[in-house]
């Protein structure tokens, strides 16, 4: 409506007024990078695939477009999430974990192979990204710092406010797993140990 309103005013200005066209043309521009910015800023939110298509096929999606990037393969599996779809926030919790444990590995892991899995196990939804890369010392990661850390401490943090739990499994040249277990009727998952076994192959 605002460029529209723009459009209709500077119609109005008269060409021997350059001063007022110039303002309006630079209005025309400040309101074109706001609403970009707010479409960029709601993509952010929740990208719309997910309502579109739902997790599995978002989790495939962006694991498709990150093979590219990275000229990495990368192995989805996924079994059917039963009866319905997970609560909304619990599907951008475990999509923008996903996204963040594969970017992590592509840029810093320097792995061969990665492999992301989705079930539904008793009531619950257990996302495991998986990669054979060089691993890490996770002591001495920390906690969020302008050095680093912020992924790791935001994906903890993600698995926590939907009731869930998030497990790093990681060691020097060992690989690094992340395991999120998050209940997919909204009731905390309890204390219950993560699995993280996982043998190359």
């Amino acid at each position: 409506t605002l460029l529209i309103n723009i459009d209709l005013l500077e119609v109005q200005v008269p060409a021997t007024a350059p001063d007022i066209r110039g303002s309006l043309e630079r209005l025309r521009n400040l309101a074109k990078r706001t609403l970009d910015g707010t479409r960029a800023l709601s993509h952010d939110l929740r990208p719309t695939i997910l309502d579109d298509v739902g997790l599995i096929a978002a989790i495939q999606w962006f694991a498709d477009e990150w093979a590219k990037s990275f000229e990495l393969p990368v192995r989805v599996r996924a079994d059917p999430a039963g009866d319905g779809r997970l609560p909304p926030e619990t599907e951008l919790a475990l999509f923008r974990i996903t996204q963040e444990a594969l970017t992590n590995a592509g840029k810093y892991s320097r792995a061969t192979k990665v492999e992301v899995s989705l079930e539904f196990p008793n009531g619950s939804a257990r996302l495991i990204i998986r990669d054979d890369g060089r691993g890490f010392d996770l002591s001495q990661t920390g906690g969020p710092t302008r050095a680093g850390g912020l992924g790791l401490y935001g994906m903890r943090e993600r698995a926590e406010l939907i009731g869930g739990r998030l497990e790093i499994a990681t060691a020097p040249n060992e690989g690094t797993t992340v395991t999120v277990v998050a209940p997919m009727d909204g009731v905390d998952v309890g204390p219950r140990r993560l699995s993280k076994s996982w043998r190359r192959e």
